[in-house]
């Protein structure tokens, strides 16, 4: 064996560098290049810190666990429209039941930001189906009901609500993937921060009581794509809800000696008159371009009664007491004698009239619109930087979810390229891995490149025997996930007909579907 005479430490051949390293490497636990190498100075010499580097990037324990790196934006979901598309999600509340309500449904239009919160005593379909009804019904139905639920869940709820609304599309969104609708998803955090402010102001656990105000607050707040408040947006005004008056007739109230209801002929004169102000103030476009076309619309009215008198061919207005019309004038006639009169007066009018409504929703969707093209360009210019094409038996990996594997497992599946196609000028991917070939197309930009990792069996292994399996049971086959056995009776659990009775284990809450009223093996 040689030595280095500086070092004093063995030096590796050739032939043991391998081995040598891979001691060094499992000594620390896989704990990467930098512990590696300064293991491998302690022990050898003559080993150069780039053949560490090449090694660990060629370690299979080590690859599959790896950062996923940061997913990027989304293509935008482009829905004109209020109404046009809403997208649905489900809060987990079973932390902090209340009344027996474990469940927030929460609702969201696509292109106003318009939200409904509703609590729910469990996620069956039967009751998320009943509370869209309630929505529809006061709002009309979508054309497009988007979720990320289970395939079943969603297979009933269409039955139900597609009886009543046959133009009803529902979608569901990619299995595990919250991106496909991160609208509801990112709405879902903001939900859940204002309910535990409002549960702190307050000073109670009463969450339903609280989603009132929270829905309210974020359907009068302005939303950042569209410069408009959601309720501006859907009702074409914003809120009345006018403080001042309200403050005046709190303290009327209080000068009552605590009486709580007070008639309207008991309010004070100035309360009358504030109230007379605001609604003659909302009656009346305040604002330059709304006056401006006032000022238009009273030009057209005085065009409109120019007449002429046949005797001197003058051009008289006529005046607004005498409104009989004379039979002896051809309205032809009037009109093409006073082209003249009528250009120089109505030179400047718009004979279109916009409606405030409409022209709120103009606006909200020129700025939703500007919104999603400045999130298309974001997503071109970084897709194109990861973007990359793979070529048949290219070794990349899939991020797991963590519900899909144990604290300890890999978090990246390994996969091989196993098909490719072109669908609307974008490469979609099969992918196959040592259990099976995954059903679902991945795009270029949910991999992560591993083509330089080894992975050797998974390199020559043959597909053509392997079975058709879905993406996560992919995942859970490869990290041995094992999901718990659950019972799904109707009844108490309170006999040997039940699963988990008969295994002696407790019923968990994904037995009765968040409904274990009745179980007795709690």
């Amino acid at each position: 064996m040689l030595y280095s005479s500086k070092e004093k430490l063995p030096v590796v051949t050739f032939e043991t560098i391998f081995q040598k390293i891979d001691e060094c490497h499992s000594a620390v636990g896989h704990l990467g290049r930098d512990k590696t190498w300064s293991e491998v100075r302690r022990r050898f010499s003559c080993i150069p810190l780039e053949t560490v580097r090449i090694f660990i990037s060629l370690c299979d324990h080590c690859v599959t666990r790896k950062v996923f790196p940061k997913p990027i934006v989304g293509k935008p979901i482009v829905s004109v429209g209020f109404m046009t598309r809403i997208q649905m999600d489900l809060i987990d509340m079973r932390s902090v039941e209340h009344n027996g309500f474990k469940w927030i449904f929460h609702a969201k239009d696509h292109f106003s930001k318009f939200s409904w919160l509703r609590p729910l005593i469990s996620k069956e379909a039967v009751n998320v189906a009943e509370t869209l009804k309630s929505i529809f019904y006061e709002f009309g139905p979508p054309r497009i009901l988007q979720s990320d639920n289970g395939r079943e869940f969603v297979a009933k709820v269409i039955i139900d609500l597609t009886k009543m609304w046959p133009g009803l599309l529902i979608i569901n969104g990619r299995p595990r993937h919250p991106q496909s609708q991160g609208l509801v998803e990112r709405s879902n955090a903001v939900v859940q921060q204002l309910l535990g402010k409002w549960l702190d102001s307050n000073h109670t656990s009463d969450w339903p009581a609280g989603l009132g105000p929270v829905m309210f607050s974020i359907n009068t707040s302005v939303a950042c794509s569209t410069k408009k408040t959601p309720y501006e947006v859907a009702f074409g005004q914003q809120p009345r809800i006018d403080d001042h008056i309200w403050k005046s007739i709190e303290a009327q109230i209080k000068e009552k000696h605590g009486q709580e209801v007070i008639l309207e002929e008991d309010l004070s004169d100035d309360i009358i008159d504030m109230i007379k102000e605001v609604n003659q103030e909302e009656s009346e476009l305040v604002d330059d371009e709304n006056t401006e076309k006032i000022n238009q619309d009273d030009a057209a009215v005085a065009c409109s009664v120019v007449t002429t008198v046949n005797d001197t061919n003058d051009y008289h207005i006529r005046d607004e007491e005498d409104t009989r019309p004379d039979p002896n004038i051809d309205h032809e006639e009037i009109i093409d004698a006073n082209e003249p009169v009528l250009n120089d007066i109505c030179m400047n009018t718009d004979p279109t009239e916009t409606d405030q409504h409409t022209k709120i929703r103009e606006e909200a969707q020129e700025a939703y619109l500007n919104n999603a093209h400045t999130q298309l360009t974001r997503y071109m210019s970084r897709s194109a930087k990861r973007k990359r094409t793979y070529a048949v038996g290219d070794i990349v990996g899939l991020k797991v979810a963590d519900v899909d594997r144990t604290n300890t497992s890999s978090t990246i599946l390994p996969c091989k390229i196993f098909h490719s196609n072109d669908k609307n000028g974008e490469t979609l991917y099969t992918v196959a891995t040592k259990n099976g070939i995954i059903k679902e197309s991945f795009q270029s930009s949910m991999f992560l490149d591993l083509t330089t990792s080894n992975f050797a069996s998974l390199r020559d292994m043959n597909t053509e025997s392997l079975p058709s399996i879905t993406f996560i049971q992919a995942c859970q086959l490869y990290t041995n996930f094992k999901v718990a056995d659950t019972c799904k009776c109707a009844g108490d659990c309170s006999t040997n007909r039940c699963q988990c009775k008969r295994k002696k284990t407790k019923c968990c809450s994904k037995c009765h579907n968040g409904n274990r009223g009745k179980c007795k093996n709690c």
